[in-house]
């Protein structure tokens, strides 16, 4: 019994400090209404999924890039690739960040080549 007392004490204390929660709701058609670009609306005309791809490459290398696959790499780059670890003193993890691809890739392309 005293023990039941006490907790009950202390679930009131708590509850007393604890704000009333209020519930929000949000109107379903409101995301319906959201307009999304369409080719017609930027100046290329290109879709999202593009402008999507085109900032991916388009960032600067550094520390937090995203890593691309062998599959997404041109001729000309892995030509490129190749070339850069032939240059001496040319460490393949600062090759690797140029080109934004795994120091293994550069590896591996320099062992092929």
């Amino acid at each position: 019994m005293k023990i039941r007392a006490e907790t009950e004490k202390r679930a009131k204390l708590i509850s007393d400090l604890e704000p009333d929660l209020v519930v929000v709701q949000v109107d379903d058609r409101a995301r319906a209404t959201l307009k999304r670009s369409q080719p017609l609306d930027n100046i290329e005309g290109r879709t999202e999924a593009d402008l999507k791809e085109q900032s991916k490459q388009d960032k600067a290398p550094g520390r937090k890039y995203k890593k691309r696959h062998r599959k997404d790499l041109t001729a000309e780059e892995i030509e490129a690739i190749v070339a850069a670890t032939r240059e001496p003193f040319r460490l393949h993890k600062d090759v690797a960040q140029q080109f934004r691809v795994t120091a293994h890739l550069v590896s591996a392309l320099a062992l092929e080549a």
